[in-house]
């Protein structure tokens, strides 16, 4: 897909599971969601993101890998 932007916010989401499929993403935007923790390796796919918005989410707990790939 050459998808580049994602915006998901205030979609009452609660849970993210892993994103692939989508190699052109550079901003992706979950905030104003339900989500409360993040789980191992769910953006590891996303090789060229830039910006990713999770503010105000009830987030309490972050997998030691959660962001595992988007700093390479």
């Amino acid at each position: 897909s050459d998808l580049e932007e994602l915006n998901l916010e205030y979609n009452y989401i609660r849970e993210i599971d892993e994103i692939d499929n989508l190699p052109s993403l550079i901003t992706l935007s979950f905030a104003g969601n339900k989500i409360t923790n993040l789980k191992p390796y769910i953006f590891s796919k996303l090789d060229r993101l830039i910006y990713l918005n999770l503010a105000l989410n009830q987030i309490n707990q972050i997998s030691e890998y959660a962001f595992y790939g988007l700093f390479d």
